[in-house]
C-alpha cells in the first residue's frame, strides 16, 4: 500500500489519516467471527432445478433500505420488474406478479429490478439478481424480499464526476460519506463507462451503505462480509488512467463487523454480468487492511479494488468450528407447514422455506468476534436476529425484527429457532394480461367477494392482491367496443390465479335488454316483480358476445347490451336470504331465443323455505264437536304463507294447545279426519276461520271455535285418477293429492299401489260455499332408472269422471348421467342431452332443466338454476355465468332434473320477449291442461 502523503488531494489527505507503524506490522492470515445482530454475512443455503420449468408466473416483494440500522423501511412502489418476456411494476404494498414469462431455456432466470422507476421519494438503483427455478414449477418466488437502499439518504454520497468525451475523469474522484469509513477515490483520467458506453461531460456517482440483512445476492459459502456498500451507477466500469495506476478506484468500507485492526480483508464485488461473486483482491492483487481512525473507529482500507459498480463487501473465511447451522420452521396459526416463506438473518444470510415449512441456512458465525480473535478455542455465542417475510400469495406478511438468545446459539452445532408462527389471510391474487390492444388505459374492473379495479401496465399486465377466495369475472372495455370482454376466475386462498383477457374480433348489430323478474317457486305466474341488483350474463352469436357480456339490473330490473346478434343465451342471478337464516344463489337461464322484439323476459323462481320456529302457542276449547266413530278425529291446523303449516289433535274434551311460530298472520282450519284410511290422515269434512293472530313471541293466546259456527265443507267427492303410459319397467306408483282454496292448503297421501286407475275422495266442487279449489298432484313412479315427480294443478268446477296423468311422453336424460364425476371446468361446458320419448316431435311449450346443487364444504343447498328452452330440443350447452355455480373444491353435488310444460299456443321467442310478468301467467294456465316430468340425476363436481 502506498503510504505516500499528497496533501494536495483528498486522495491523500485520506491515506494522511493512515498510522504507518500499523501499516508495516499488518498480521495476514486471521480467521475471524460475527459480532452482534447488526453484524452481516451472506450464505446461500438453496439449490436449483434440474431442468427448465414451465411457469405461470413470478412474484416477490421489493422493499425500500432504511437509512440507519439493520430493519428495512417501508415497501417500494413503483420498481419495473422484468424476467424472461414479461415485466410489471411494483404495487402500494411493494407487490408483484409476473406472468407471460415465455419458454425458458435454462432452470434459471434473471431477474431485474430497476429501482430508478419508483414513484416515491428517493433515487434507487437498478439490480439483476439470479433465482434457480425447480423443475416442473408453476409458480416461482423470489427467495427472498429484495430492499433497496435509498442513495439519497443521509448516510450517503454523490459526486458529480466530470468527464471528457473519452470518458477520461478531468479530475479526481472524491465520493466521501459523512463519516471516514466510507470513501471512493480515484486518479484523474480514470475511465468510466456506463453500460459499456463512455461518459461524456459527467457522471453521478453515488456511494451508499447496504444493512447487511439487505443485501440482496447471498457470499459464496464460508464467507463473512463486513461494510456492504453500494456504489451507482451499477453497470459502471472504471478502468486506470492510460498513464498507468492501480486496476480500479480505492474504497474505504465501513468496519461493522469490529474485524479487529490489521486484519487482511478480500474485497468481494457482486458481478451483474457473471451473477455471482467475485473476489477483486484476487483479480487485482491488491487486498484491503483493517485500519484504526482513532476515538475507537475503524474501517476496512483497500486500494485499487474497485473495478465496476454495484454491491461490496469485505470479506474473511467464516470459522466453521465455531458457526452453527441455524434451524426452523414456518407455520400457520392452526400449526400447518407454509412454504416459499423468506427467512433472512441478520448476519446477511437468508432461506425459503420448503413445502414443509422448514428451513436450514448452514455456517452462520453466531460466535463472538473478540473472543475468537484474542484465543481461537474460544467460540461463545452471541444473539441472532432474524426476520420471515411470508410470499405475496399470502399477504407478504413480516414478522419483524426477532431476537434468539445467545444462550440458545449451539456454536459449531445446529441451533434451532423453532416454530414462527403466522395468522394467514384469507386471501388470494389474480395477475393477468390485456391482449389485442396498445397501452390499455381503461381499467380491469373485478367483480366478485372483493369488487375493485386495476389499471393495466403499458404491456397489458395487471395484478390485484388480497381478494378474497371466491367466485369473480374479470371485465375490460376494448377500444370501440360497447360492451366489456369478460372472463370469469375463482381466487383460492394463498395462491395466485392467472387470465387472459383478450380482444374480440368483430361486432354486432342490434341493443338487447334483458328484463329480469323475481317470482314464488310455489305459484308461477304469481306476483313477480322487477328484479334489480342481479348479475346478468349475456351470449350471442357476433364475436363480441359470443364468449358472453356481463351487466348488472338497475333499478327497474333492466340492463342494456348493445351492439350484439342473437340468438342469444341470457342468464341472471343473485343471491338471496332463505327463512332469514341460509343465502342460496338462485339463477334463471332462456336458452337459443331469437326474440320479436329488442328485449328478453328472464324470470328467477325465489322458493322462501320453511323456517320452523314456534315460539308462541295457540290453545283452546271446540264447541259443538261431532261424534266420532271407530278412528275418526279431529284435528287443527294453523297456516302461514310464510312458515308453512303446523297442526295438533283435538281431545275428547275439543281442547287443543298447538305451538306456532309469532308476529304473523295465520289461517285456521279444524278438520273431520279418518287416521287410518289410506295409511294417512285423510279429511272428512272441515270448518275454516280465517285471520287470527299474530300471536307474540313467548306469549300465549287463547281461541275457542263452534264447530257449528263456521263454513263447513264435506268431502265427498269421488274422483278417478288413471297412471298411463309409464315405462315397461314401473310396476307401482306412489301418488299424492293435495287441495289449495284460497290461503288454506291441505296435502294427504291417497293412492299407493300398482299402475293404473285409482279413486280418492276430494270436497264437493259443487259446494255452494266453493267457487273451485286447485288440485295438486305428486306421483313417485318406482322401479325406474330414475324415480318420476310431477306437479300438476287443476282448478276443479265439476267432477272429472277420470283424471289421466300420462307418462308416456316423458323426457329421458342420457348426459350428464347419474352418478357422474365432473371438475369444474367440465361441467361449465357440458352438453345436456336427453331423449324425447314417443311424442318427441311436440314443438310447443317451454321445457325446464333445473339444478339444483348441495355443498358437503357449505352445508345444505347452495344453488339454485332453471334454464327455459323451447320444447323439442335435444341438446345445449350449460350457458356462461357471471358467478360460477359451481366451485372448485366445494365438491358440490348436483341434482339435475328435466321438466316439459306443453300444449302451450304461444311461440317461445315470443314468449320470452318483453311483457314476462304476463307471460309467466299463461305457465300456469297451461300446467292445467298438461303436466310432464323428465327423471333426474346426480352428479358430483370436483376441483
Amino acid at each position: 500500500m502506498d503510504t505516500t502523503t499528497d496533501n494536495a488531494s483528498p486522495r491523500g489527505a485520506r491515506r494522511a489519516l493512515l498510522p504507518k507503524t500499523l501499516l508495516s506490522a499488518l498480521a495476514l492470515g486471521l480467521t475471524l467471527g460475527l459480532g452482534a445482530c447488526s453484524s452481516s454475512n451472506n450464505n446461500d443455503s438453496g439449490g436449483g432445478g434440474t431442468a427448465p420449468p414451465s411457469l405461470n408466473s413470478l412474484s416477490g416483494t421489493v422493499r425500500a433500505s432504511a437509512t440507519e440500522g439493520g430493519t428495512a423501511g417501508g415497501p417500494l412502489a413503483g420498481v419495473t420488474i422484468r424476467a424472461g418476456n414479461a415485466s410489471s411494476v411494483t404495487n402500494a404494498n411493494g407487490q408483484f406478479i409476473l406472468t407471460s414469462l415465455g419458454v425458458l431455456a435454462t432452470g434459471s432466470l434473471v431477474v431485474e429490478l430497476d429501482g430508478t422507476t419508483a414513484g416515491v421519494a428517493g433515487q434507487f438503483p437498478l439490480l439483476d439478481i439470479v433465482i434457480d427455478l425447480s423443475a416442473g414449477a408453476t409458480e416461482a418466488f423470489l427467495p427472498q424480499v429484495i430492499t433497496l437502499p435509498d442513495l439519497t439518504n443521509a448516510a450517503s454520497s454523490t459526486q458529480a464526476v466530470m468527464t471528457d468525451m473519452s470518458g477520461a475523469v478531468t479530475a479526481p474522484i472524491s465520493v466521501t460519506g459523512t463519516e471516514a469509513d466510507m470513501i471512493l477515490e480515484g486518479d484523474t483520467g480514470t475511465i468510466i463507462t456506463v453500460g459499456g458506453m463512455a461518459t461524456a461531460q459527467m457522471v453521478n456517482l453515488n456511494m451508499s451503505p447496504v444493512p447487511a440483512a439487505q443485501v440482496p445476492m447471498p457470499l459464496p459459502g464460508q464467507r463473512i462480509g463486513s461494510g456492504f456498500v453500494t456504489i451507482q451507477p451499477g453497470n459502471a466500469t472504471f478502468d486506470p488512467p492510460p498513464a498507468g495506476g492501480t486496476a480500479g478506484l480505492d474504497v474505504v468500507l465501513p468496519n461493522d463487523m469490529g474485524l479487529p485492526v490489521g486484519a487482511m480483508v478480500d474485497i468481494l464485488s457482486f458481478d451483474h454480468d457473471a451473477g455471482a461473486w467475485v473476489n477483486r483482491s484476487l483479480e487485482t492483487g491488491n487486498q484491503g487492511v483493517v485500519i484504526d481512525l482513532g476515538g475507537g473507529e475503524t474501517a476496512i482500507d483497500a486500494d485499487g479494488v474497485i473495478t465496476e459498480g454495484g454491491w461490496h463487501t469485505g470479506s474473511i473465511d467464516v470459522d466453521p468450528d465455531c458457526a452453527t447451522t441455524v434451524t426452523g420452521r414456518v407455520v400457520d396459526a392452526k400449526g400447518a407447514p407454509i412454504a416459499n416463506a423468506s427467512i433472512a438473518l441478520f448476519t446477511g444470510q437468508f432461506a425459503s422455506t420448503g413445502a414443509d415449512g422448514r428451513f436450514s441456512i448452514p455456517l452462520v458465525p453466531a460466535y463472538d468476534i473478540a473472543a475468537l480473535a484474542g484465543d481461537p478455542s474460544m467460540c461463545i455465542g452471541v444473539d441472532l436476529c432474524y426476520e420471515a417475510v411470508l410470499s405475496p400469495n399470502n399477504g407478504s406478511l413480516t414478522s419483524g425484527k426477532l431476537v434468539f438468545g445467545a444462550g440458545g446459539v449451539m456454536t459449531g452445532g445446529t441451533t434451532d429457532l423453532g416454530d414462527i408462527s403466522f395468522t394467514l389471510p384469507t386471501t388470494g391474487n389474480l395477475a393477468g394480461i390485456v391482449n389485442g390492444t396498445v397501452s390499455p388505459t381503461e381499467p380491469v374492473m373485478i367483480a366478485g367477494p372483493t369488487n375493485t379495479s386495476v389499471v393495466p401496465q403499458s404491456n397489458g399486465g395487471f395484478f390485484v392482491t388480497g381478494l378474497e377466495q371466491g367466485a369473480y369475472t374479470a371485465s375490460y372495455l376494448f377500444t370501440g367496443r360497447t360492451n366489456p370482454t369478460v372472463v370469469p376466475f375463482t381466487i383460492t386462498a394463498g395462491q395466485t390465479t392467472t387470465i387472459t383477457i383478450q380482444a374480440p374480433m368483430g361486432g354486432g348489430e342490434g341493443d338487447i335488454t334483458v328484463n329480469v323478474f323475481l317470482g314464488d317457486d310455489d305459484s308461477p305466474g304469481g306476483a313477480f316483480k322487477p328484479l334489480p341488483g342481479a348479475a346478468v350474463t349475456l351470449r350471442g352469436t357476433d364475436s363480441a358476445s359470443m364468449n358472453g357480456l356481463v351487466g348488472t339490473t338497475d333499478a327497474s330490473g333492466a340492463v342494456t347490451f348493445m351492439n350484439v346478434d342473437g340468438p342469444f343465451d341470457a342468464t341472471a342471478q343473485i343471491d338471496l336470504l332463505v327463512a332469514g337464516v341460509q343465502t342460496i344463489r338462485f339463477a334463471g337461464s332462456v336458452l337459443n331465443i331469437d326474440p320479436v322484439g329488442s328485449n328478453i323476459g328472464v324470470p328467477i323462481f325465489f322458493s322462501d323455505a320453511p323456517q320452523s320456529v314456534t315460539d308462541a302457542t295457540l290453545m283452546g276449547n271446540l264447541a259443538n264437536a261431532p261424534m266420532l266413530m271407530g278412528n275418526e278425529m279431529l284435528m287443527i291446523r294453523m297456516l302461514d304463507d310464510e312458515f308453512g303449516f303446523f297442526e295438533a289433535p283435538i281431545d275428547a274434551q275439543g281442547d287443543y294447545t298447538l305451538n306456532v311460530p309469532s308476529d304473523v298472520m295465520l289461517d285456521a282450519i279444524i278438520y273431520h279426519a279418518d287416521s287410518v284410511a289410506q295409511g294417512s290422515v285423510q279429511p272428512i269434512a272441515t270448518l275454516d276461520m280465517l285471520g287470527l293472530g299474530p300471536v307474540a313471541s313467548g306469549q300465549t293466546l287463547t281461541q275457542d271455535f263452534d264447530w257449528n259456527g263456521g263454513r263447513r265443507v264435506d268431502w265427498d267427492q269421488s274422483v278417478m285418477f288413471d297412471i298411463a303410459g309409464a315405462d315397461a319397467a314401473a310396476t307401482n306408483a306412489e301418488v299424492t293429492v293435495g287441495i289449495s282454496m284460497g290461503n288454506l292448503f291441505f296435502d294427504f297421501d291417497v293412492y299407493d299401489g300398482a299402475i293404473g286407475p285409482f279413486t280418492a275422495n276430494l270436497p264437493d266442487a259443487t259446494d255452494a260455499n266453493l267457487s273451485g279449489y286447485d288440485l295438486v298432484v305428486e306421483a313417485d313412479v318406482n322401479n325406474l332408472t330414475n324415480s318420476v315427480d310431477q306437479s300438476c294443478n287443476a282448478v276443479l268446477a265439476t267432477t272429472p269422471a277420470t283424471y289421466t296423468f300420462d307418462l308416456l311422453t316423458r323426457p329421458t336424460l342420457i348426459a350428464p348421467f347419474d352418478g357422474a364425476m365432473y371438475t369444474v371446468s367440465e361441467i361449465s361446458n357440458l352438453d345436456a342431452i336427453w331423449s324425447l320419448g314417443a311424442a318427441g316431435t311436440l314443438t310447443q311449450g317451454v321445457e325446464i332443466f333445473r339444478i339444483a346443487g348441495f355443498s358437503k364444504t357449505k352445508g345444505g343447498i347452495t344453488f339454485v338454476w332453471q334454464m327455459f328452452l323451447p320444447v323439442g330440443s335435444t341438446t345445449f350447452r350449460m350457458p356462461p355465468t357471471v358467478l360460477p355455480m359451481f366451485e372448485a373444491g366445494q365438491f358440490d353435488n348436483a341434482n339435475i332434473s328435466k321438466t316439459r310444460f306443453d300444449g302451450f299456443t304461444f311461440d317461445f321467442d315470443t314468449f320470452f320477449n318483453e311483457n314476462v310478468d304476463a307471460n309467466l301467467e299463461a305457465i300456469e294456465a297451461a300446467l292445467n291442461a298438461a303436466c310432464e316430468a323428465g327423471n333426474s340425476v346426480n352428479f358430483m363436481v370436483t376441483p
